[in-house]
């Protein structure tokens, strides 16, 4: 399954903390404001740019130059929590954008 991010979303550093803001009726299916720590951040900016999972995890196992594997531990709280929150759309509800 692929996700995107929910359009009206923007992530913002503040002062080294990294966080995701609803703007532009956004905040109608997500809180207006959320905190997320760097490696949450620096996933947000990959399913910013449209990549699909596989090569989402396959990004990040070479950033963070560890194993698919442990991305894939990792990476699936954050897209179980991000997609409750309303911030991220698995593929087949896309038209909710």
């Amino acid at each position: 399954m692929n996700y995107t991010t929910r359009s009206g979303i923007i992530l913002e550093e503040i002062c080294g903390e990294y966080a995701l803001i609803a703007v532009r009726g956004a905040w109608e299916h997500c809180k207006a404001i959320s905190r997320i720590n760097a490696q949450a951040a620096y996933l947000w900016q990959l399913f910013e740019k449209g990549l699909p999972l596989d090569q989402v995890v396959a990004e990040a196992a070479a950033h963070y130059n560890i194993s698919e594997e442990a991305v894939w531990k990792g990476i699936t709280p954050f897209l179980e929590s991000m997609t409750e929150a309303g911030y991220l759309i698995p593929a087949e509800d896309n038209q909710d954008r």
